[in-house]
C-alpha cells in the first residue's frame, strides 16, 4: 500500500507515499542514486516496515565502492537505521528473509587478489559478480555475521541469486563447480559471463553456520551425434523453496561451448531429503508460485516463430504428488 519515490538530483530526497491515507513523508537522511540502473535495488521488507536501498549521501565519492553499499530505512519513523558499509569490502545484492528479520548479501574484499580485476571490470555494467562470503544482517539486533564459503567462488546474481527458505533458517546460493578453471578464465577474460559457468547449488544453514552441497555439477561432455562429444557447461539456478522447506525448484540448462546452441532450461523439482527429481517443464517458463497446499503453479510460453505469430501462455499446476495438469491458456496477439 506504499511506494518509495526517488526525487530528482536537484531535490535529493526520498519520499514514501501511502496510498491508503494519501499521506507522505520525506526520509530525514537525504540520499541520491549512485546510478539510475540500480533503482531496481529498492526492496521492501515482507512486513512493509523497512526498505533496503542503494542510495548514498551526495558527498560520497563516485566509484565502485559506492555502488556496492546499501542502507536500511525504517518507514514508520522515517529514519535510516543501518548502512552496510564494510570498509575494504564490496557488499552487494541484499535479499530479505521470509520473516523480514534478516538481510543476506554477498561480500568480497576490494583488493582480493583472485577477483579484483574481474570485479573492477564487471561491476559497472554486469549484474553477475564473483564473491567469497555471505553476510547476514539481523534487523532486530543490528548484528552482522559473515559466512565464508569453504574454498568456493560464489556466483552472485542480482535476480534470484540468494534464495531463502520459508522458515528463514537456511538460504541457497550458486557456486562455481571448478574454482581453478574459473579463476583461469577470469584472468584471461575479465568480462567473462559467469552466468554460463558450470555451477553447483549450496545450502547455508544459519543454525549451524555450515555450508553443504545440494546439487553437484552436472555432466560436462554430452555425446549428441554418436561420433564425437560436445563439451557443455551446465548452468544450474535455484528458483525457490517449497513452503514446507522440503523441496527445491531449480532450472538446469546446458550451454554448448564448442558451437552456438540456443537451449532452453529444464525446470525441476528436487526433494531435499531423498534427492528424487522430477522434470516439470522443458519449455520457456516465465513465472512460478508455490501455493499453501505445497502445489506449484507455473506459466510456460510457447516459442514464437515469427514477429507476426501469436504468443501463447499456458498455466500449469503441479500437485503435491507431482502430477501436472494444464489449468488455463491464453493468447496474445
Amino acid at each position: 500500500n506504499r511506494m518509495a519515490l526517488i526525487q530528482d538530483e536537484e531535490e535529493q530526497t526520498v519520499r514514501v507515499y501511502d496510498f491508503l491515507t494519501e499521506n507522505s513523508f520525506v526520509i530525514d537522511e537525504y540520499f541520491r542514486w549512485a546510478d539510475e540502473r540500480y533503482g531496481r535495488a529498492v526492496k521492501w521488507s515482507p512486513d512493509s516496515r523497512y526498505i533496503i536501498s542503494t542510495l548514498y549521501k551526495p558527498e560520497d565519492d563516485i566509484g565502485i565502492e559506492e555502488k556496492t553499499r546499501f542502507a536500511v530505512f525504517d518507514c514508520r519513523s522515517g529514519r535510516m537505521v543501518k548502512v552496510i558499509n564494510d570498509y575494504g569490502y564490496y557488499s552487494f545484492y541484499p535479499t530479505w528473509s521470509a520473516d523480514g528479520n534478516k538481510i543476506a548479501f554477498y561480500r568480497v574484499k576490494v583488493d582480493d587478489d583472485e577477483l579484483k580485476d574481474a570485479l573492477n571490470n564487471m561491476v559497472d555494467y554486469e549484474f553477475n559478480l564473483p564473491a567469497k562470503e555471505i553476510g547476514i544482517y539481523n534487523v532486530s539486533t543490528g548484528e552482522i555475521k559473515y559466512y565464508s564459503h569453504p574454498g568456493g567462488i560464489i556466483l552472485s546474481k542480482y535476480n534470484n541469486g540468494i534464495v531463502w527458505s520459508p522458515q528463514s533458517d537456511r538460504l541457497y546460493i550458486e557456486v562455481a563447480a571448478d574454482r581453478k578453471n574459473l579463476l583461469k578464465d577470469l584472468a584471461e577474460n575479465p568480462d567473462l559471463d559467469i552466468s554460463r559457468v558450470t555451477s553447483e547449488i549450496w545450502e547455508l544453514n544459519l543454525d549451524t553456520g555450515q555450508y553443504s552441497r545440494v546439487l553437484d555439477a552436472q555432466e560436462k561432455s554430452i555425446n549428441l551425434t554418436g561420433e564425437s562429444n560436445d563439451i557443455y557447461s551446465v548452468e544450474q539456478s535455484v528458483k525457490s523453496i517449497s513452503p514446507d522447506g522440503k523441496r527445491i525448484l531449480y532450472s538446469k540448462r546446458p550451454n554448448n561451448l564448442t558451437r552456438y546452441e540456443n537451449t532452453l532450461a529444464q525446470l525441476i523439482i528436487r526433494n531435499l531429503n531423498s534427492g528424487k527429481e522430477n522434470i516439470i517443464s522443458n519449455g520457456m517458463v516465465t513465472d512460478y508460485w508455490w501455493l499453501k497446499d505445497e502445489s506449484l503453479l507455473f506459466v510456460e510460453s510457447e516459442p514464437v516463430r515469427s514477429r507476426y505469430a501469436k504468443n501463447t501462455y499456458i498455466i500449469k499446476k503441479v500437485d503435491r504428488n507431482l502430477n501436472i495438469r494444464e489449468i488455463a491458456r491464453f493468447t496474445q496477439y
